[in-house]
């Protein structure tokens, strides 16, 4: 993590195609790592054990570490990274509730025509 934020700072701001293309892929890399990092913050349900937390996230939910790899995801976009981008678009709140609402009325409706179960 620390390598990730030294990068980013020695190339902003960004004056060469070069530096733009480090700052893609720096912010993609630690977006990653922020929403494998929320993840297991969220596997772990309150164990405390990852140095990244530790050390780096100073006591931050994994509500607040997803949202900081958003933020990344973005930046990375903006710098020109087709990944970062992907991830920006998928952990859109928006999205994800669209998804769940389509789900819920796909899974009504085969319900209500006898595709699946009723409800226990």
């Amino acid at each position: 993590m620390a390598d990730l934020a030294e990068a980013i700072r020695l190339c902003t701001p960004a004056t060469t195609g070069l530096q733009a293309d480090i700052l893609a892929k720096a912010y993609t890399q630690r977006g990653a790592v922020l929403l494998l990092t929320s993840t297991t913050m969220r596997a772990g349900e309150g164990k405390n054990d990852g140095a990244v937390q530790a050390l780096v996230l100073g006591g931050k939910s994994a509500d607040e570490v997803e949202e900081m790899a958003r933020a990344d995801f973005r930046e990375g976009k903006r710098w020109g990274g087709e990944v970062a981008g992907e991830m920006d678009v998928k952990m859109n709140p928006v999205r994800k509730l669209c998804g769940e609402i389509v789900r819920e009325a796909m899974v009504r409706d085969l319900r209500e025509s006898g595709v699946l179960p009723p409800e226990a």
